[in-house]
């Protein structure tokens, strides 16, 4: 399909607003030391800190609750955590079905009786959570 020289200027013109030119941006390289602390196996230490970085007062919702759960019970469950974690850093990749998300309907009334009755709250699987938080740490 041939368009006109009208129509090709259109075309052109909205390209270049879709896709601005990134060539007057200068971006600070990384030193080498930056770029292996990227890659480095992940830390006892760096998971702890990053859990203990989730305020449960201040975040509302089942994050809070689960992110408590966690520091409660960090003594049992950091063994597995580390183990998911090291995992992910050996294969670079994630199980199918690691970021599954559950709905649960929780009344907002005594007695509900229509959809609007309810509140929608999404169960994100909850160790993807924590490898994204650590990941951006380390951003």
């Amino acid at each position: 399909m041939k368009h006109s020289p009208k129509h090709e200027e259109l075309i052109r013109s909205s390209r270049s607003q879709l896709f601005p030119s990134m060539e007057s941006l200068n971006f600070r390289m990384l030193s080498h030391k930056e770029g292996v602390s990227l890659i480095k196996p992940f830390s006892v230490e760096e998971v702890k800190a990053t859990m203990w970085d989730c305020d449960n007062i201040k975040c509302s919702g089942p994050s809070s609750i689960f992110f408590g759960f966690i520091k409660k019970n960090w003594d049992i469950l950091k063994e597995d955590l580390l183990r998911f974690l090291h995992e992910f850093h050996r294969n670079g990749r994630l199980y199918k079905g690691i970021n599954n998300t559950f709905i649960a309907l929780i009344p907002k009334v005594d007695s509900p009786q229509r959809l609007n009755d309810f509140r929608p709250i999404s169960l994100v699987g909850s160790i993807y959570k924590i490898l994204a938080k650590v990941l951006s740490n380390r951003l």
